[in-house]
Parts: C-alpha cells; structure tokens; sequence
C-alpha cells in the first residue's frame, strides 16, 4: 500500500494538473496555481522544521502525530485550485472559504479524513482557530490537545511561507489597490491590539497592516525565530511603506507586532 504522504502528494499533483488544463487559456489561473503549488511544498518545509525544533510540543509527537502534520501542510491548500470559477474569475473570502473546501473533498477519503488532520484543514484561513467546528467539538480530551498543536503548527507553518513570498515578490493585489496611509477605522482596531475586520479594509496600507499583523499573529517561538532570524518583518515594514504608509503608520504596526 502506498504511504498517505505520497498519496496525498499525488493527489494534489494530480489537481493541480488537471485544474491547469481546465483554464489553460486563463494566464491569471496558470500563474495562482503555480503559486500555489509551490507554496504548499514550502509550508511542508516550514512544518517539518518547526516540529522538529519547537521543545514544547515534543512529548506529543508520535510516528502516526508526525505524519498527520506532514499531511495538514501538503493537503491545506487543496481548495485553492476551485477557488475560480467557470470563467477563471477568481472568487474572494468569505464567499469561497478554501479551509473548509479542502475538507468537503476530503472528509469521504479513508486515508485523509482523521478529524484532527481535517481540524488542522479547515480552521487555518480563519483569524482564528475555530473551537466551535464540530469536528473540534466531537474530539476527545486528548485528541483536543493533538488537534490543537497541529492546527497552530500548520497556521505558523503557512504564514511563515506566506511572508516569505511577500517580502521576496510582494503580492499583484496590493498593487492593483490606490496606495494611501492607513485609514481612520483601522488604526483603530490597531490601537486596540486586534486584528483587522477585513471588511473596513480601504486604502494600500489597509490592506499590507492587515496582513502583516495577520501573519505575525503565531503560536510558538520556534516560528519566531525564525522571522527574526531572517529579518522578515524589518523587510516586510519596508513593503509596508512602498504601500503607501506613513511614519505613524508604521510606528501603529510595530507596537503591536510582538517580535
């Protein structure tokens, strides 16, 4: 029998093919699905590293638990390659969540649908992790705990690449919006501490702050480090500015980011 990383690995080659010819004349799906495709095999690097280096969830990690992350980073981005529709237009959040599409194509397979994994899935594109979903809800105490660690794992493991590719190739959304500072109502939920309702979201520097904050939003220290390490927010700051934020902009996201 073929082991479920290769399976799942397969499975999302296969998607990722058969998607690209179904827009094959659609150069702005040919290029998300690359993005895509690469993204998903650096957030399986990034999870690796993270589970190997972080001492507090180590008594925790089981042969069966080690593979289960694995699969979280390889399957959680499965619902990207339908988030078109038939036309190639892509369809935005909260229409179309890809957590929770991931899951609806997963659920019915006996070699991915274990409850935590799924957890892990369908929780990771929301602000915040979802205790009320009722796969959370049906848990164990123990398999809560598991299902916990691996859902903050794969939220560090993806934001972590996430930043990466912004501060190396910056994202074309953000250029396509009117660059200007930050916006009234988001500063305030800056000053506030909080994360930003993406629906007050106006300006270039609206929409950088918030994903800045959002990726720097990270669960353990290992992950930390690593951004430290690399110096990821510092240049991240600076894309910060080139999308149009001012000095007190700038000041606002740095007393929040807890780097």
């Amino acid at each position: 029998m073929l082991s479920p990383i290769y399976e799942a690995t397969k499975l999302i080659g296969d998607t990722y093919a058969v998607q690209m010819q179904k827009y094959s004349n659609v150069n702005e799906c040919k290029e998300y699905f690359i993005h895509k495709l690469k993204h998903t095999f650096g957030v399986e690097s990034v999870i690796l590293d993270i589970m190997i280096r972080e001492k507090t969830i180590k008594p925790y990690l089981t042969k069966e638990i080690k593979e289960l992350i694995e699969l979280s980073a390889i399957l959680h981005d499965l619902g990207r390659f339908y988030q078109f529709d038939d036309e190639g237009k892509f369809i935005p959040y909260p229409i179309f969540r890809h957590g929770q599409k991931a899951v609806d194509l997963l659920k019915d397979n006996s070699r991915f649908n274990n409850p935590m994994l799924l957890f892990a899935i369908q929780t990771h594109d929301l602000i915040g992790i979802d205790y009320s979903s009722p796969l959370y809800i049906n848990m164990t105490e123990e398999e809560k705990k598991i299902a916990d660690i691996m859902a903050k794992l794969l939220r560090d493991a993806d934001k972590f690449e996430n930043m990466r590719n912004f501060v190396v190739n910056g994202y074309p959304m953000f250029r396509a919006v009117k660059k200007e500072p930050l916006s009234e109502k988001v500063k305030e939920f800056i000053k506030n501490k909080t994360l930003v309702d993406r629906k007050f979201l106006k300006t270039s520097a609206d929409v950088v702050a918030d994903f800045i904050l959002w990726l720097n939003d990270i669960n353990f220290d290992t992950t930390r480090d690593f951004i430290k390490d690399i110096n990821y927010f510092e240049l991240a700051i600076q894309e910060f500015v080139k999308y149009g934020a001012s000095e007190d902009d700038v000041r606002l996201v740095r007393e929040m980011v807890k780097l």
